[in-house]
């Protein structure tokens, strides 16, 4: 994903019924292009919708997971 300018994002799993299983900060990540991993332990395979906030963007994608 892209930021504008070096912005604290918070990132947010929910499933399919939008209730939100998993929340983590990323602090102070760097304007342009970046990548972060999500750790998948705990959740069951299936759809997931996962959240990217900078505070005043967001973005959401879908995501299967599967194990």
């Amino acid at each position: 994903f892209s930021l504008e300018k070096t912005s604290d994002v918070t990132v947010e799993i929910h499933d399919q019924l939008g209730k939100k299983v998993s929340e983590m900060s990323m602090a102070s990540l760097p304007q342009g292009e970046n990548k972060i991993d999500i750790s998948t332990a705990g959740l069951s395979n299936g759809i997931y919708f996962v959240k990217l906030s900078d505070g005043i963007r967001s973005k959401m994608i879908k995501v299967a997971i599967t194990h």
